[in-house]
């Protein structure tokens, strides 16, 4: 999920799994998924910034990321000058569901 919570809404982030483009999400929206059991690596890309998560989804598990751009100290400057420091967040949900689970 692309979180709109703090998040500076007018940058698209471009989503890979395992080196594959899946979606560019704007700010708000989400994506469901399925993939295979085992090692995966999901990478962010707000064109300033990438991040890399890797993980294992188990069979039957659900596995949840949310991402944002975040604004921090210098991202006024984007506003001003049409570019500035813009931060990206991927973090995995700790919530790890199993079809087993109600």
């Amino acid at each position: 999920m692309h979180s709109d919570e703090g998040d500076y809404t007018s940058r698209i982030i471009h989503l890979s799994i395992d080196g594959k483009k899946i979606s560019s999400l704007k700010s708000g929206k989400s994506l469901t998924l399925e993939i295979k059991p085992g090692e995966h690596t999901l990478q962010a890309d707000n064109t300033f910034k990438k991040k890399k998560e890797s993980f294992t989804a188990g069979t039957g598990e659900e596995v949840r990321f949310v991402t944002r751009n975040r604004s921090g100290f210098g991202s006024s400057m984007i506003g001003i000058f049409g570019s500035g420091p813009l931060y990206l967040v991927l973090e995995r949900e700790n919530q790890v569901l199993s079809e087993t689970q109600s």
